[in-house]
């Protein structure tokens, strides 16, 4: 079923642009456009600076003296929690892409990582000041108070997915090795849907 709605979508895509080629053109030349002067310089240096320390291990360190915190209020490692602090700071996709990084390097469970995939992907501090609170809501509600609502859905969502995914307060999650697969960042996320 997935497979032929799949096909009838991409069916749709082909004659769509066929039929109607400017609209297409002109679309992609915007997306490019947008891509290129937006979301690169954003989104680049934090994908590469995530990928060095997620490899170094330098997180770590830095987050194990807020141990205890990130396991009571979060119940996440503090490799976990360098995810959920990735998809704060810098947005979309880094929170998906650091739990992604984590879970192929061995560092969270794929019960840790399902878990933080259900709350880690937030649009970016920049996004929600300068183009949610000025472009779209006029600067009608105070930023601290859209921070907020932001980050209490988080933590309400990680309160019901925590009895879902069944995290316990274990100080380290190691995964077997039949939960090993590729190492390509696309199966990790199709490793993590699928099964």
């Amino acid at each position: 079923m997935k497979r032929l709605f799949f096909s009838c979508f991409c069916l749709f895509c082909f004659l769509f642009s066929l039929l109607f080629p400017q609209i297409c053109i002109s679309s992609a030349l915007l997306g490019i456009r947008l891509w290129f002067s937006t979301l690169l310089p954003s989104l680049f240096p934090a994908m590469v600076l995530s990928s060095i320390l997620v490899s170094s291990g330098l997180l770590e360190p830095l987050l194990v003296s807020f141990k205890k915190f990130w396991h009571s209020v979060f119940s996440l490692t503090p490799f976990g929690a360098s995810a959920f602090l990735f998809g704060i700071l810098c947005g979309f996709p880094m929170g998906a892409k650091t739990t992604a990084d984590l879970y192929q390097s061995n560092k969270i469970s794929k019960q840790e990582a399902c878990y933080l995939l259900t709350f880690s992907a937030f649009p970016s501090p920049s996004f929600l000041t300068g183009y949610l609170s000025f472009s779209i809501l006029e600067n009608q509600l105070p930023n601290h108070l859209l921070f907020f609502i932001f980050f209490l859905s988080a933590f309400l969502t990680s309160l019901f997915f925590r009895r879902i995914y069944s995290i316990s307060q274990q100080s380290a999650f190691t995964r077997t090795q039949k939960e090993t697969s590729s190492s390509s960042f696309c199966g990790a996320f199709g490793y993590l849907y699928y099964e």
